[in-house]
């Protein structure tokens, strides 16, 4: 995980983003939602 994605979970307001970024990393954010 990058410190950019640590911070675009911060930043986000939906908890999906978060989970994206736990999820998938680097670019998570698309790939947690396409598996939501």
């Amino acid at each position: 995980m990058s410190h950019a994605d640590e911070t675009e979970a911060m930043e986000g307001s939906r908890p999906t983003e978060r989970v994206a970024v736990v999820t998938g990393g680097s670019g998570g954010i698309g790939g947690a939602i396409a598996e939501l």
